[in-house]
């Protein structure tokens, strides 16, 4: 006897009722056989991008090479409200948008154990340092501080080094403008921005000196707060949803993956 091929799409179920009306069998009869509803065999597949779907989406790939399609779509929604992941994936994928991601090596760190979370916004504030190059060769450091509820980056300070009067200085000016937290605590949040930091920033083009260093990262600061979504935050940015919080629409966030502690927060 012939082996049948599994038919399982219902585009595939459609071809092969196709194929058995050539060959002189009823509608009904072959969509029986099939095991597809008449109805499914006669809709019109939908073919072809929303307009202006591809346009929008290569615009912002290039503008974000380092967003995958998920958080390009978030993007997208802006634009035109409504459309579907599946079809801003098939268009990443066709278009070779795929983003490869870059391993970092991670230091073994001692095990800590971490302090409720915090639960309001300017309740608790996580800071670490980043280290990078200038084009010359030049070294110089960051601090990020980061708003453990609302993913805020309050601040990226930048020198060729950071001592602790520096950052003591850092800490008294984000403390007058958003007031003083209050005891030290353990918490990941600050590695996530780190990440980002390194991989949407400092990776995507040499710095000439420390001002125009400053300036790159102050702006790559300002477009972290404003546009760009974050999956824990339910797709806001980190300004949508510290203005929700603070007005009572939002409570905290909860810690998306393992907990990876970093250095001591700021509460």
């Amino acid at each position: 006897g012939h082996h049948l091929k599994k038919v399982v799409t219902p585009a595939a179920r459609r071809d092969a009722v196709r194929r058995a009306r050539r060959l002189g069998m009823s509608e009904r009869r072959a969509c029986g056989l099939i095991g597809i509803h008449r109805s499914t065999c006669r809709r019109k597949p939908r073919r072809g991008d929303a307009p202006g779907l591809r346009e929008a989406l290569l615009r912002l790939a290039q503008e974000r090479p380092r967003f995958g399609y998920r958080r390009l779509h978030v993007l997208l929604r802006r634009e035109l409200p409504g459309i579907n992941h599946k079809r801003v994936y098939r268009i990443y994928r066709r278009e070779g948008l795929a983003v490869r991601r870059k391993q970092r090596k991670r230091l073994a760190r001692e095990p800590r154990v971490p302090m409720p979370p915090a639960t309001r916004p300017n309740e608790c504030w996580s800071m670490d340092f980043t280290q990078d190059a200038l084009e010359s060769g030049r070294a110089f450091r960051t601090l990020n501080v980061v708003d453990v509820v609302t993913r805020m980056c309050l601040a990226t300070e930048v020198d060729a080094s950071l001592p602790a009067a520096l950052v003591l200085r850092v800490l008294d000016r984000l403390a007058a403008a958003h007031g003083r937290p209050g005891t030290p605590t353990d918490n990941p949040f600050v590695e996530s921005l780190d990440d980002k930091f390194r991989d949407e920033r400092l990776n995507q083009q040499w710095l000439a000196g420390l001002a125009d260093a400053r300036f790159a990262i102050e702006n790559w600061r300002i477009d972290y707060n404003l546009n760009r979504p974050h999956s824990s935050l339910g797709n806001l940015t980190p300004c949508e949803f510290a203005a929700q919080a603070s007005a009572g629409l939002r409570s905290a966030p909860p810690p998306s993956g393992p907990l990876k502690l970093e250095e001591p927060a700021i509460h």
